[in-house]
């Protein structure tokens, strides 16, 4: 973590504070081949 002017900011034992976070992403794939009565635009990317 880093204060306003880009030095880290230290904690209570000296240590550098640090956050943590968890990032999740979701992404869902097919084949657009595989599917019937599609518009030609769809198939030609």
């Amino acid at each position: 973590m880093l204060d306003s002017n880009g030095a880290p900011v230290a904690g209570k034992d000296g240590n550098p504070q640090v956050r943590h976070f968890a990032l999740v992403r979701e992404f869902r794939l097919f084949n657009v081949a595989l599917y019937e009565g599609l518009p030609a635009a769809f198939l030609s990317r």
